[in-house]
C-alpha cells in the first residue's frame, strides 16, 4: 500500500511550509517555476526549470539537467550539480550523482564518501540506505555514517524509534519466503520478521498483514485490532481511511469508525483536513467527517500549512482552509 493518493498527477508537488513568515508554495508560470508565500504573493519570480518543495527553508531546484537547492528568496545555497535532489529533513537531504545517492548537509556537502543505490528519507536522525548491487539494507545517521550494517532483505521508513525490515526465511540454500518485523536504531529486532507486509509506524500503530487480513500492532507487537476492511492505510493525524464495499470512510487510534465509508475517494489527513470526493467532484473534510470546504474541484492535493492545490474549471488554483482562493483564476 501506498501513501500517495492516487488522484494526485505525479507533475504537482507538494509544498511543506518552513514557518508561517517563511512559508513558500512551488508555482508554474509560462513553463518556469517559481513561488508563492501564504497569502498567494508570487515572491519568486519564475525562473526555474523547476522547483520541489520547500522544507528546512531551502528547496530542490533545477536549472537545466541539473538540481541545486535555493533559499526562501530564491537564491541559490548549492548550485545546481546533481542528478537528482530530494527535499531536506532533519537537517539534511538526499541527492544522486552518476555513481547513486548520498546525503548532503546543510551547505550542500556530501556527507560521506560512499554511494547507495537507495536511501529512504531520513526521519528521527536515522535513514535506511540500500547497497549499490544487491537487495541488502542497513541504517545511515544524520551524518551520513553507517551505523548498521546492510544486512537486511528490503527496509522502509524509520518512525517512532523502529523501521521495517525484512528478511528471507532459507531453507538450505534456497530463499522460501520472506517475512517483515521491526528493528531499532542499533540494529536490533523489537518485533520479530513474522509478517507478510508492513508499514512504519504513525501515531503509535502500525499496519501489519498475515497474508490472509491486515490488523494494527502496538510498538511492543501487540494487536491493536483488526482492519475494517481489506483496504486500509496507515494513520496519519489520528485518522487512517479505508475502504468498503466501493465507499471510503475513516477510523480513530481506537479502530472505531469515526467517518462512515460514504465517499467516492479519500486522501489522507494533513495539516487537519482530508481530501474527498463525492459526485465526481473533491472537497475536504475535518476530523469528524464534515465537509468544511465544498466538493468542487476536478483534482485536488492535500493541504500542507494553510494553502493546498487544486484544479477547478482546469485551472491550477491555492486555495486557503476556508476554500478561498489564493492564488489563480
Amino acid at each position: 500500500m501506498t501513501r500517495i493518493v492516487a488522484f494526485l498527477a505525479s507533475a504537482w508537488l507538494l509544498a511543506a511550509p518552513v514557518g508561517a513568515q517563511e512559508a513558500r508554495y512551488p508555482v508554474t508560470i509560462d513553463g518556469a517555476a517559481g513561488a508563492i508565500d501564504t497569502g498567494g504573493t508570487l515572491v519568486i519570480p519564475p525562473r526555474f526549470d523547476a522547483l520541489g518543495p520547500f522544507s528546512e527553508g531551502r528547496a530542490p531546484a533545477r536549472e537545466g539537467d541539473r538540481w541545486g537547492y535555493v533559499d526562501t528568496s530564491g537564491s541559490w545555497i548549492v548550485e545546481p550539480r546533481y542528478l537528482a535532489a530530494e527535499p531536506y529533513s532533519d537537517g539534511v537531504a538526499r541527492a544522486r550523482d552518476e555513481m547513486g545517492w548520498f546525503l548532503v548537509g546543510a551547505a550542500g556537502e556530501p556527507l560521506g564518501e560512499a554511494r547507495y543505490a537507495e536511501i529512504q528519507p531520513m526521519r528521527e536522525g536515522r535513514a535506511p540506505f540500500r547497497i549499490l548491487g544487491r537487495e541488502r539494507w542497513g541504517l545511515l545517521d544524520a551524518s551520513g555514517n553507517e551505523i548498521v550494517a546492510p544486512v537486511f532483505d528490503g527496509a522502509l521508513a524509520f518512525a517512532e524509534g523502529v523501521f521495517p525490515a525484512q528478511r528471507y526465511r532459507k531453507f538450505l540454500f534456497f530463499r522460501t519466503e520472506r517475512r517483515w518485523g521491526y528493528v531499532d536504531g542499533s540494529g536490533a529486532w523489537v518485533v520479530p520478521p513474522q509478517y507478510v507486509s508492513a508499514r512504519p509506524f504513525s501515531d503509535g500503530l502500525a499496519l501489519v498483514s498475515d497474508g490472509s487480513s491486515g490488523f494494527f500492532i502496538r510498538r511492543d507487537g501487540s494487536e491493536a485490532f483488526r482492519a475494517p476492511s481489506a483496504v486500509v492505510f496507515p494513520f496519519r493525524e489520528g485518522r487512517a481511511r479505508f475502504r468498503r464495499d466501493g465507499a471510503w470512510g475513516y477510523i480513530d487510534t481506537d479502530g472505531r469508525e469515526v467517518v462512515t465509508a460514504r465517499f467516492e475517494a479519500a486522501g489522507d489527513f494533513s495539516s487537519g483536513l482530508a481530501p474527498v470526493r463525492e459526485a465526481g467532484r473533491w472537497g475536504y473534510v475535518d476530523r469528524e467527517g464534515s465537509l468544511v470546504i465544498p466538493a468542487r474541484f476536478e483534482r485536488v492535493e492535500s493541504f500542507d500549512g494553510p494553502l493546498a492545490r487544486v484544479l477547478e474549471a482546469g485551472s491550477e488554483r491555492w486555495i486557503d482552509r476556508t476554500g478561498r482562493i489564493v492564488r489563480g483564476g
